[in-house]
């Protein structure tokens, strides 16, 4: 999983830290909450499904979320970013 430097300017995260699952569920929510469709991309739709259930995140983010993986477009194979929802 590729680190976007600028969602952990204030602390001291490495990749290697990242094999931490508490780190790793702390990266998640930030990208969830700050990143771009480049950071998602970068920690993988895989690991969003698996730790949304669990990572701390406001209550459109997690509905946007719930909503592409239970019922959404998903099933067609198509991106956050193909259906036109940007505020990720």
């Amino acid at each position: 999983m590729k680190i976007n430097p600028y969602l952990t300017q204030d602390c001291n995260i490495t990749e290697a830290d990242l094999e931490r699952e508490d780190v790793r569920i702390c990266y998640i929510a930030r990208v969830l909450t700050k990143g771009t469709w480049q950071d998602i991309q970068d920690i993988g739709l895989d690991s969003i499904e698996k730790y949304l259930p669990i990572v701390t995140i406001p209550q459109d983010r997690r509905d946007f979320w719930e909503w592409y993986f239970n019922k959404g477009e998903h099933s067609d194979n198509k991106t956050p970013e193909e259906t036109h929802c940007n505020s990720i």
